[in-house]
């Protein structure tokens, strides 16, 4: 008898179970993941206060929604980030809204460049990306309203609007000041990362993240991050972005090629390679 009321129990959560992650599809709340189809790739947090809050940091629209993708699906565990960003939350990022130091997370995305909040992280992973395909990147986030994965139109009418310019010369401060005050300030250690190197060579690169967060690559999370390597939130990379680039380049391309030389020395000052 004890032992039907206990399947019995069992059954009943499991359907309460299904019919919450139904309703919460169904209600737009949450998107339908690919691992939740396999119980191999399921992504989970750790234990309260078992992981060090390590930084995984970037300049806006350097692709590091991206690489939390990749790194949840190489780890099984869920990334987290100072911002509580409800879109990403409803897409799968769970860990969005947990606090910077909760320990359940692998890493914390940032964007700071303050001393005072990389102090208080143990070790960082900085994602540095070409400022061309940066600034572009987080400039379409900002100008269509905060979307992710959305486009704007660029052409020099529309980068002489008041709001073009605003959010374009707000993004170039930002780009120029992250990159460069990690690399001057921060001591503890660091794994620089290029996320052209990411996009060439995944898995090379996944195997060094996974390195320095001290977990091992399995080939089984390997298969996982095959299956949706691009996640839900990473652009169309296959688009013309010659007009983008040009109109970038004509307003500021001597302050970004100057930015770009000063990342690139400090790199080679600390050991790493140059910017693409």
């Amino acid at each position: 008898m004890r032992i039907k009321s206990s399947m019995v129990t069992l059954l009943l959560a499991s359907f309460l179970l299904v019919t919450f992650h139904y309703v919460l599809v169904k209600e737009g709340s949450l998107l339908e993941l690919p691992y939740r189809e396999d119980p191999g790739c399921v992504v989970n947090f750790a234990q309260p206060h078992s992981l060090p809050p390590i930084a995984l940091v970037s300049a806006p629209g350097s692709g590091n929604t991206w690489v939390r993708h990749l790194i949840e699906r190489a780890t099984g565990i869920y990334t987290g980030s100072v911002f509580k960003d409800s879109e990403l939350y409803k897409g799968g990022f769970l860990g969005e809204y947990d606090e910077w130091d909760s320990g359940r997370v692998i890493v914390v995305k940032t964007h700071t460049k303050a001393y005072g909040q990389m102090k208080r992280y143990p070790a960082a992973i900085l994602l540095i990306r070409n400022p061309y395909a940066a600034i572009i990147s987080e400039c379409n986030r900002m100008l269509s309203g905060e979307n992710h994965t959305a486009y704007v139109e660029w052409s020099e009418e529309n980068a002489k609007t008041p709001a073009f310019e605003k959010i374009l010369n707000d993004t170039l401060a930002w780009y120029s000041s992250i990159t460069l005050n990690w690399l001057k300030l921060y001591t503890r250690p660091l794994l620089v990362v290029h996320y052209e190197d990411i996009v060439q060579n995944t898995f090379g690169e996944l195997e060094r993240i996974l390195e320095f967060l001290n977990v091992t690559m399995t080939i089984k999370r390997m298969e996982c991050v095959r299956k949706d390597i691009n996640g839900h939130f990473r652009r169309n990379t296959d688009r013309d972005r010659v007009k983008e680039y040009y109109v970038l380049a004509k307003k500021h391309g001597t302050s970004i090629e100057l930015n770009s030389l000063n990342v690139s020395q400090l790199l080679l000052q600390r050991g790493f390679p140059p910017m693409h």
